[in-house]
C-alpha cells in the first residue's frame, strides 16, 4: 500500500539498460495481435484520466489457461473472475457486481464531487466486454527476478508483453503529456504466495518509473503493482482487500500514506489516522477533507476564534450544499499546524457504500502538521528530533499525549449518544486535550450540541491563550524555488529580504523592503544562472552580491532610484560560497578562487569594488565572516580539507591567525560588541556554540547551545539574539553579553517547518527570516525582545 521509493524518479527520466535489441518470450502460447486497425475499432478521444489494466503471471504458471485463474467461471454464476475484476475498476455493462464492492470509477467520481473521472481500458480484452483474456506471461519465474526490492524488471517486462499485443492506445494518455496516465498491473501470484511474502516489490504499491519501453510512443507515468491471491472460495483478493486498488490509485492522483508502516521509531499498533481515511487503511472510506483540499477538490473554511470565545457551527455530509463538512482552527503556537473538525456519517453495511465500516456517525478532530513534507513515501513516517511526526493525527479518547499509541481511533467520533466532547480549556491539563505536535495543550474544546441525519451541530471554544508567547507573521510570505532560500538585512531602520524562484540555470531573485509590516517590491538584481544572493546595507543604501555561474564571477549591485546597477565584479570567485556584509562602515566581499585554495577579500565604499592585497591560502578555504573591532579587522575562515578553523587578524597587511580550532567548523556570525568579539560557531559534529573573544582575538568564554543545522545571530545593547535551526524547527535564544552561558528561549518556537534562519533587530523587536519548507515560501516572523 506504499508509494514505492521509485516514485522519486522524474517521470521522463529513462533508466540505464532500458533499451532492448532482442525479442523477449512472454508466453508459450501464441499471443494474439490485437491491432488497433483490425480487431479493435479506434475509439473517439475521451476526457478524464486513463487507467490501463493488465493481468500478468510468472513463467511456468498455467493458471489462466482454459477455465482457470481469472478465466474461471465463478460458482453459481455465468460470469468469470475476469468480469468480476473489471467491475473493481469501472462498470462495463455486466450485471454482476462483486459482492459488497464499488468500482474505482464510481469511488473517484464520488470523492472528487465529479472532478476526477477515471476511464479504464483493458488491452487484453479488445472488445472491453469479453469473459476471458489471454494472460501476459512474464519471461521469468518469481524466484528468477534479480532484485526482490526493485520492481523495474517486472514493470519493464509487463510493458514489453503489453506492446506485443499491439493495442489501441488512443485513450491511454488523456492528460496529453506523452505518457500512459496510469497502468494497473494485476500480478497473479504463485500458489501459496501473497504480496507480503513474495518480496517487497510485490507488496501493493504505486510508483513512477519510466521503463524506456514505449507503446505507440507512450512510456509510463504512474503505475500500480496489485498482487492477486489465489481464489478457491469464489473470490479473488487484491492486497488486504479489493479497496487496495482505490488506495493505490489515490497515490497516482497525488496523496500519500497516512500510516506509519516501517517508520523509524514506529511500533506495532501506531495508528495516527486508522479507519478514518482510505490512505491509512485500505477500507472503503473517504479521504479526509484535508486530503481532498490537498487535491484541490474543496476548501476547508477557517473558524476564527478569539481568546475566551465560543462559536456554534453546523457541519454537514460531504459536498452538501447546506454547508461545509469540515472547518479549520488555527494553532496558538505556530502557523505550521492547524486543527480540522470534520463530520462523518456511517453508511449502511454490506451495500458497497463509502464509510460503511467507520465505527459511528459523528465529528472527528485531527491535527494537520505542515512541517511534515509531502515526500515520496508519505506524509507520515518522518523522523525528526528523535520522534515520529505525522502529517495528520486523529484525536481519540485516552490516547497517550500527542503520540499515536494507545486506543485505535474508533474512539474518535463525537456524537450525542457516546462521546460528546473533547479538549481541555485548562492549558496545563493534557488529558484528552487537543495537543499540538510538541505535546502542548492548545486550549481548544469541541462539544456536541445535536446530531442530525446528515449534520452535526457543535460548540467550539478557545480558552485564554494570551500567556502563550508566539511569533507573529510579518507581512505576506514570498514564494521561493524548491532548492532556494533567501537573504535578510537590516539598515537599522528598515529590513530587506530576497526570495529566489525558477529552476537551475534560470533563477530570478526578487527583493522586498519592509514598510509598516508590509513588504514592497525593490526590484530584481539577478536573473539567470546565478547562485544565492546575499543582501547588505551600507548606511541606508541596499546592496546585493551573488555568484554568476556563467562568468565565474561574483557581481555586486546597488539599489538606488528604484533600480539595480552593478558597482563591481570579483572574477574567478563565482563557484565558491561567499560572505557579503558591512563592518566598520565598509562593505566586505570574501570568497575563494583557484579551486578554493586562496581566499580573497574585496572592499567597497558603496560606489566601486576594490581587491584587498591580503589573502589567505589553504586547501579549500570557505565559511567566511568579517568583523571590525575598534578599527581592527578580523576574518574567520575554515579550511575544509585541512580540517581546521581559524580567526585571523589583519596586521601589517597580512592575515595572522589568532585562534585555531582543529576542525572545519563554520562561523555563523562574527559580531563586535562592548570591546569584545562574539562568534557563533557550528562545529563539524553539528554542535553550536557561542564564543567570546577579547579585542585582540583571545578566547575568553564558550557556551554550548546544543545541536543545530544552521544558525544566525544579531546583537542589541547588552544581548545576543540567536536563531537556531534544528530538525527543521527554528528556535530563538537570547544571551547576556556579560555572561553568554546564561541563554534563555525567546517565546515559543518560530516554526516547526523552517530552514536557513537569519535574524535582525529593529528597536525592541526581533525579526527572523526563514524558508518555510512545507509551503516553499520565505517568511518573516517577529517577537518583542524581552
Amino acid at each position: 500500500m506504499t508509494s514505492s521509493p521509485l516514485s522519486s524518479i522524474k517521470r521522463r527520466t529513462l533508466l540505464a539498460g532500458a533499451a532492448w535489441s532482442a525479442p523477449v518470450l512472454y508466453s508459450s502460447a501464441a499471443v494474439p495481435a490485437y491491432a488497433a486497425s483490425a480487431q479493435q475499432p479506434t475509439t473517439p478521444p475521451l476526457e478524464g484520466h486513463a487507467n490501463v489494466v493488465v493481468v500478468v503471471r510468472f513463467a511456468g504458471d498455467t493458471r489462466g489457461d482454459n477455465n482457470t485463474g481469472f478465466n474461471q467461471t465463478m460458482p453459481d454464476d455465468n460470469t468469470t473472475y475476469w468480469q468480476s475484476l473489471k467491475q473493481e475498476f469501472a462498470p462495463t455493462g455486466i450485471n454482476y457486481i462483486t459482492y459488497n464492492s464499488m468500482p474505482l470509477s464510481t469511488y473517484m467520481d464520488t470523492i472528487s464531487n465529479g472532478q476526477w473521472q477515471v476511464q479504464t481500458s483493458y488491452p487484453q480484452d479488445p472488445t472491453q466486454n469479453g469473459k476471458t483474456i489471454q494472460y501476459i506471461t512474464l519471461p521469468y519465474t518469481l524466484d528468477h527476478y534479480p532484485n526482490p526490492s526493485n520492481d523495474f524488471d517486472l514493470v519493464r517486462d509487463t510493458m514489453l508483453g503489453l506492446k506485443a499485443l499491439n493495442p489501441d492506445t488512443t485513450n491511454w494518455d488523456l492528460d496529453k503529456d506523452g505518457m500512459i496516465d496510469n497502468l494497473s498491473i494485476v500480478v497473479q501470484l504463485p500458489a501459496g504466495k501473497n504480496g507480503y511474502n513474495s518480496g517487497s516489490f510485490l507488496v501493493p504499491h504505486h510508483a513512477t518509473n519510466p521503463t524506456g519501453v514505449q507503446i505507440n510512443g507512450l512510456d509510463l507515468a504512474h503505475y500500480l503493482v496489485l498482487p492477486s491471491t489465489s481464489n478457491t472460495n469464489g473470490r479473488f483478493t487484491i492486497g488486504s482487500s479489493n479497496d487496495t486498488i482505490k488506495h493505490e490509485y489515490l497515490h497516482t492522483v497525488g496523496i500519500w500514506d497516512l500510516y506509519r508502516g516501517g517508520a523509524v521509531g514506529s511500533t506495532t499498533g501506531d495508528t495516527p489516522v486508522g479507519i478514518w481515511s482510505i490512505m491509512a487503511q485500505a477500507n472503503r472510506t473517504w479521504p479526509l477533507a484535508q486530503e481532498r483540499e490537498d487535491l484541490g477538490w474543496l476548501t476547508i473554511p477557517d473558524l476564527d476564534l478569539a481568546d475566551n470565545e465560543t462559536k456554534t457551527i453546523t457541519l454537514h455530509t460531504q459536498y452538501n450544499p447546506a454547508g461545509p463538512q469540515a472547518i479549520r482552527l488555527e494553532s496558538p503556537y505556530t502557523d505550521a499546524e492547524s486543527f480540522v473538525v470534520e463530520f462523518r456519517k456511517q453508511a449502511p453495511r454490506f451495500q458497497g457504500l463509502i464509510d460503511d465500516r467507520i465505527p459511528a456517525t459523528g465529528a472527528i478532530i485531527y491535527r494537520v502538521n505542515n512541517a511534515v513534507n509531502n515526500t515520496h513515501d508519505g506524509k507520515s513516517n518522518i523522523p525528526l528530533d528523535g520522534k515520529i511526526h505525522d502529517y495528520i493525527y486523529v484525536y481519540r479518547q485516552d490516547s497517550e499525549g500527542s503520540t499515536s499509541r494507545g486506543p485505535v481511533p474508533s474512539t474518535a467520533a463525537l456524537n450525542s449518544t457516546t462521546i460528546s466532547s473533547f479538549g481541555q480549556a485548562d492549558l496545563n491539563n493534557r488529558s484528552n486535550a487537543i495537543l499540538d505536535a510538541e505535546g502542548r495543550n492548545t486550549g481548544l474544546t469541541v462539544k456536541v450540541l445535536s446530531t442530525g441525519t446528515d449534520s452535526i451541530t457543535l460548540e467550539i471554544s478557545r480558552s485564554d491563550t494570551s500567556a502563550i508567547s508566539i511569533w507573529q507573521p510579518v507581512g505576506t510570505p514570498a514564494p521561493v524555488a524548491v532548492n532556494a532560500a533567501g537573504s535578510f538585512a537590516s539598515s537599522g531602520t528598515t529590513l530587506a529580504r530576497s526570495a529566489t524562484t525558477g529552476s537551475n540555470g534560470n533563477f530570478s531573485t526578487a527583493v522586498q523592503t519592509l514598510n509598516q509590516d508590509a513588504w514592497g517590491a525593490a526590484g530584481t538584481p539577478f536573473s539567470g544562472d546565478f547562485g544565492e544572493p546575499q543582501l547588505a546595507y551600507l548606511g541606508q543604501t541596499l546592496y546585493a552580491a551573488a555568484p554568476n555561474y556563467r562568468t565565474n564571477a561574483v557581481e555586486v549591485k546597488r539599489y538606488a532610484n528604484g533600480s539595480w546597477s552593478t558597482i563591481g565584479t570579483a572574477p574567478t570567485m563565482g563557484n565558491s560560497p561567499i560572505y557579503f556584509g558591512e563592518a566598520g562602515g565598509t562593505l566586505y566581499l570574501v570568497g575563494a578562487n583557484n579551486n578554493g585554495s586562496r581566499a580573497q577579500v574585496y572592499t567597497s565604499n558603496g560606489t566601486n569594488l576594490t581587491q584587498h592585497s591580503a589573502s589567505i591560502s589553504g586547501q579549500y578555504v570557505s565559511n567566511f565572516a568579517v568583523a571590525d573591532v575598534q578599527g581592527k579587522l578580523f576574518l574567520a575562515a575554515s579550511d575544509v580539507f585541512a580540517n581546521n578553523h581559524k580567526l585571523y587578524a589583519l596586521e601589517n597587511n597580512q592575515w595572522v591567525a589568532r585562534h585555531t580550532d582543529a576542525s572545519a567548523a563554520k562561523t555563523m556570525a562574527l559580531i563586535p560588541a562592548n570591546g569584545s568579539i562574539y562568534e557563533l560557531l557550528l562545529g563539524a559534529d553539528n554542535t553550536l556554540s557561542l564564543r567570546q573573544f577579547t579585542a585582540d582575538g583571545k578566547l575568553l568564554t564558550t557556551s554550548s547551545l546544543g545541536r543545530a543545522t544552521l544558525a544566525s545571530m544579531a546583537v542589541s545593547g547588552d544581548k545576543a539574539v540567536i536563531a537556531v535551526e534544528a530538525n527543521q524547527q527554528i528556535t530563538v535564544y537570547t544571551a547576556p553579553l556579560a555572561d553568554i552561558t546564561q541563554s534563555t528561549q525567546l517565546g515559543e518556537k518560530v516554526t516547526l517547518s523552517g530552514s536557513g534562519p537569519e535574524v535582525e533587530i529593529l528597536g525592541d523587536t526581533v525579526y527572523v527570516s526563514y524558508k518555510d519548507t512545507a509551503q516553499q515560501t520565505m517568511r518573516v516572523s517577529s517577537h518583542k525582545l524581552a
